[in-house]
């Protein structure tokens, strides 16, 4: 079984779900609510428990009545919880999720104990890094913290993974670059390249940026386009996506990145892993919510056997 460490958030998702988004300064009403355990670090650590590997997570959550309901959620997913740490003094993550009636969907986040976890919450579990098989990052945590787990990812030879989002104002450092697979979106790309994705042309530009800064392998997530694998040799190969019915994109791109990762150390094969994470990802809009529209490994490898 893949031993998979994820480094990233937790979040209390708030969900309103309406006919359609705001526009600047209008007030619309919803016509659904509900809270939901989310955060793009759990979201990814839960499809890796239910997909089938061993998932390991590192995070912090507040002293708030929201901190135990989060390390609750995980552990009935089969996420391993013994590095998920409680900040006194200090409110959990929140998102405040809005989903429009075709399923797109837009989000605002309090950081709260995410903010707080550290590059020495990091070195703690040193050795439970040294016997994973991948460490897994996203950036709703701070950067400091993701280098470190990327720094001791590479002294012990672990593959890395990371989903750049969301994009710093300032830009992503140079040591962020340097994974062994880089997977943004089509916005993500635009936002940390500067260049506006609308032809291959822009599409390789944009990844020759992307390699120039040190990434071995880039993986990027296009919705319903379904994904592109680039290599640094100039070599682009797109994988399409499954046509389903959207209901909550909320949790795809988190699935896709899990699914992608795990598929990857069991066969060594990215097209066998994209096309994997594809069906993942797939599947996930089909279901409202972020962790309960994780499917499982069986419903990914039964959807995959009907295509």
């Amino acid at each position: 079984m893949a031993k998979i460490i994820t480094v990233g958030s937790v979040n209390m998702d708030l969900v309103l779900h309406s006919k359609r988004m705001p526009v600047p300064g209008e007030t619309i009403k919803a016509d659904n609510f509900y809270t939901n355990p989310g955060g793009k670090g759990a979201n990814q650590a839960v499809a890796i428990a239910k997909l089938g590997g061993k998932s390991i997570f590192l995070a912090r959550t507040g002293d708030d009545g929201y901190g135990s309901e989060l390390a609750s959620a995980l552990k009935k997913y089969g996420v391993d919880t013994s590095c998920v740490k409680t900040t006194k003094d200090c409110c959990s993550g929140i998102a405040v999720i809005t989903v429009a009636a075709d399923g797109e969907n837009s989000i605002t986040i309090a950081g709260g104990a995410n903010d707080r976890l550290s590059p020495q919450d990091v070195d703690d579990i040193e050795d439970n890094i040294a016997s994973a098989d991948a460490v897994m990052m996203q950036l709703e945590v701070p950067i400091d913290t993701i280098k470190r787990a990327i720094q001791l990812a590479k002294k012990h030879n672990k593959l890395t993974i990371l989903d750049p989002t969301p994009v710093p104002a300032d830009g992503i450092p140079d040591d962020l670059f340097r994974v062994d697979i880089f997977s943004p979106n089509k916005s993500e790309t635009e936002m940390i390249t500067g260049i506006p994705v609308k032809t291959d042309n822009d599409i390789k530009k944009s990844c020759d940026f992307i390699f120039s800064k040190g990434a071995k392998q880039i993986v990027m997530k296009l919705g319903s386009e379904g994904a592109l694998i680039a290599s640094a040799s100039g070599n682009l190969k797109h994988i399409p996506a499954f046509k389903v019915k959207p209901i909550d994109t909320t949790a795809a791109g988190d699935c896709f990145t899990a699914a992608m990762t795990l598929s990857f150390i069991e066969t060594g094969s990215i097209e066998q892993a994209v096309q994997f994470a594809c069906a993942a990802g797939a599947l996930t809009v089909t279901a409202k919510g972020a962790q309960q529209s994780i499917p499982n490994r069986k419903d990914v490898e039964e959807f995959l056997k009907k295509q």
